[in-house]
């Protein structure tokens, strides 16, 4: 049944939607399971190629992969699903690497909104994990492609691991028969560390991208997925539209990891950007990682679940206060003497923004002041009924933290906003995973000596992120002899206009490049001498899509992203 409506290329309907709360909820999550376990067990080949004769890879459409390096060993899913076993829906993060200590069940990204349907304000929420049942909404692949799932799309949209790859010039290794990498250094955009996606297979080699492939960590493992097709929900489709889901979201996650002798092996970066590739305005909009935390024996997996505890610390980064989430376990009987320590939590990344709660774009990177930060901190109990949307929504955006609680299942959400997302914005977050054994050589117990040593490797983890990982190190910011540059209208139509300020006695350039960084315009060097000056960008020859406008100034760069809409 669900194997023909995927081939179908007849669309079942092309408005929106997403969660479910009617009474028969059992039954569909038992549709979706079904459902997952064919999509997933169909070829699904997580460890085929991790030997050192690689041999060539049969790609599901759900492609699920395991990391090869480094003391954490963590799955991925291109559905949005990370730590947890797809195949087995045992947990996928064991620590360290060939040990029997899991410490996550599953991970994904939840997305809260206010959407305007009708006269009436909806609140919605899209989870790539569900607490509950751990299934995602999303699917594989971009919305360019169709809001639907496209099985012979597969060896496209399959979960990348860098260590497949030559990282001179992005092929993979011999008897691989996998595309090139899809992350390439795209002109002008000289300060993006981590490159631009490209689509087009044909187009992924250093003869189209000088510059080569975007590899920065030991081992990245990339994938992209979108939250237009649910129809697994089956005969509730309908509801779930006049419910107003899915919201029209791509993602581009990243995650990245270093190896067994790094000073970094027991740290993950996993980063997510989100894309409303919609028509519509999202309001409220608020992220959220959500995380089942079951530290316990992999062999006692269920037995293990109930006993775990957390607890919000804080650690200075440079001048600024981060927070984070320690989580352990009160040891039962069999988890005794196993060496079972920390893992920690922390949002290093969120957005920034304006007047009004609109996403900023005027700088590659913004301090920690600058950004939101997480604002809500939730400890999810089972009992809890987030099937509502309107529940879920006000859970996450509660704007509070949940103080410590005695030994439980934890199923944590660290949710930033509130913000606002146009047609064509994208809000990225990045959270820090890292793990750590207890400081006195006892089991752990959530002591103030522990806390310290975990919030060392955070603040060690944050550093990295932005020296290392992030359009421009921590240490500066990348201005044009001080320039601000400010464009409005966004989206524009006809045409847009660019405020640059704060230049003394300089030339600057203004040029305008495509999505894939084809030249659109360019202006001849101009002299700025400090007051305010506006270009005016006509946008009437523009194909309706995403434009970056760059101010150049000697060797320096500006670079911020505009839509154009007809």
């Amino acid at each position: 049944m669900f194997s023909n409506q995927i081939e179908s290329k007849n669309p079942v309907n092309n408005q929106l939607f997403g969660f479910i709360t009617s009474p028969s909820m059992e039954v569909i999550v038992s549709l979706i399971i079904m459902f997952t376990a064919i999509m997933v067990t169909d070829v699904l080949s997580t460890d085929s190629s991790r030997n050192d004769e690689y041999i060539f890879r049969v790609i599901p459409v759900i492609d699920q992969r395991s990391s090869y390096r480094g003391r954490i060993d963590f799955t991925a899913a291109n559905n949005g699903v990370t730590f947890q076993d797809l195949t087995t829906k045992k947990s996928g993060c064991i620590w360290p690497r060939n040990s029997e200590n899991q410490y996550i069940n599953g991970c994904g990204i939840a997305f809260a909104a206010q959407k305007k349907i009708g006269d009436t304000i909806h609140k919605v929420v899209v989870s790539t994990y569900d607490l509950n049942s751990g299934i995602s909404m999303a699917v594989p692949g971009r919305i360019e492609d169709g809001l639907f799932i496209d099985s012979n799309s597969s060896i496209i949209y399959q979960v990348y691991i860098s260590n497949e790859y030559n990282r001179t010039n992005g092929e993979p290794k011999p008897s691989l028969n996998i595309p090139n990498w899809p992350l390439w250094h795209t002109s002008p955009f000289k300060y993006n560390r981590q490159g631009d996606y490209i689509l087009d297979l044909s187009h992924r080699f250093s003869i189209f991208y000088p510059e080569g492939p975007a590899f920065i960590s030991d081992e990245e493992v990339f994938c992209i997925y979108k939250d237009t097709d649910l129809r697994h929900f089956g005969d509730y489709a309908g509801e779930l539209n006049r419910m107003g889901l899915p919201l029209g979201l791509q993602y581009e996650q990243a995650i990245f990891s270093y190896d067994t002798n790094s000073v970094y092996n027991d740290i993950l970066i996993i980063q997510y950007n989100v894309i409303n590739m919609s028509a519509d305005t999202l309001l409220d909009c608020w992220l959220s990682p959500v995380i089942d935390v079951d530290i316990t024996s992999i062999y006692f997996p269920f037995f293990g679940i109930v006993n775990d505890r957390s607890k919000l610390a804080k650690v200075r980064v440079a001048t600024d206060s981060l927070p984070f989430c320690a989580a352990w376990t009160d040891t039962l009987d069999f988890e005794a003497n196993k060496l079972f320590g920390y893992v920690g939590f922390a949002m290093i990344q969120t957005p920034a923004i304006a007047t009004g709660g609109w996403l900023r774009h005027d700088k590659p990177t913004y301090r920690l002041t600058e950004q939101l930060g997480l604002k809500t901190f939730c400890q999810i109990s089972p009992e809890e009924n987030i099937y509502s949307l309107e529940y879920y929504y006000d859970r996450l955006s509660a704007g509070s933290f949940d103080s410590d609680t005695s030994a439980t299942d934890q199923r944590l959400a660290l949710a930033t906003g509130a913000f606002n997302m146009l047609p064509g914005d994208t809000a990225r977050i990045a959270m820090l995973v890292c793990f750590a054994q207890s400081t006195i050589g006892i089991e752990p117990n959530g002591s103030q000596s522990d806390l310290v040593r975990l919030g060392e490797m955070v603040a060690r983890g944050y550093r990295l992120y932005y020296d290392s990982l992030t359009s421009v190190p921590s240490t500066r910011e990348i201005q044009v002899n001080h320039l601000e540059m400010a464009i409005y209208p966004n989206p524009a139509s006809d045409y847009a206009y660019l405020d640059i300020s704060g230049v003394t006695a300089s030339q600057v350039e203004i040029s305008v490049y495509d999505i894939i960084g084809i030249k659109c315009l360019a202006t001849e060097p101009i002299m700025i001498n400090g007051e305010r000056t506006t270009f005016g960008i006509d946008c009437r020859s523009f194909s309706p899509g995403i434009y970056f406008a760059v101010a150049t100034s000697g060797g320096s760069r500006l670079c911020q992203r505009f839509v154009v809409v007809r």
